[in-house]
C-alpha cells in the first residue's frame, strides 16, 4: 500500500491503479455491487470497471465515484483550499482569491513607446 511522499517517484498509471484500488476497496465495504454503484454515478458498469482498474476516466467519473461512496468532503484534503491560507495573511497581503491581475497597457497607449533610431545622440 502507497502512502504520502511514495507517490512522488512513481508513474501516473501506477498512481491511477492504487487509486482505483482504494476506492475498490471502500465500495466493497458498502458492500455495494459494482452494477449498483455504476447505476448511482450515472454511468455505464465498463465506465466505472476502466476507473476502479485505474485506466483513464474522466475527472466527473472520479467525483461521482467519490460522492457514491460518501467521500466528496474529503476532497479538501486532496486538494486544499488556499484562497485563504494563514501563510497569504501573513505576509500582510490579500488571500488568493482577491488578487487581481495587473491588466497590461497597451503599447503606445502611454506614448512613450521607445523604437529603434529614436535615440537622440545615436548620431
Amino acid at each position: 500500500m502507497l502512502h504520502g511522499s511514495d507517490y512522488a517517484n512513481l508513474p501516473i498509471d501506477r498512481i491511477a491503479q492504487d487509486l482505483g484500488r482504494r476506492l475498490n476497496m471502500w465500495r466493497l465495504s458498502r458492500k455495494m455491487k459494482t452494477a449498483d454503484m455504476a447505476e448511482e454515478m450515472g454511468v455505464s458498469r465498463p465506465t466505472l470497471q476502466r476507473l476502479l482498474e485505474g485506466n483513464n476516466t474522466s475527472t466527473e467519473t472520479l467525483l461521482r465515484a467519490l460522492l457514491a461512496l460518501g467521500l466528496i468532503e474529503n476532497l479538501d484534503v486532496l486538494v486544499p483550499d488556499i484562497s485563504a491560507s494563514p501563510m497569504a495573511r501573513l505576509g500582510g497581503g490579500p488571500p488568493l482569491a482577491e488578487r487581481k491581475r495587473v491588466a497590461s497597457r497597451p503599447a503606445g497607449a502611454a506614448g512613450d513607446t521607445w523604437t529603434w533610431g529614436d535615440d537622440e545622440g545615436a548620431r
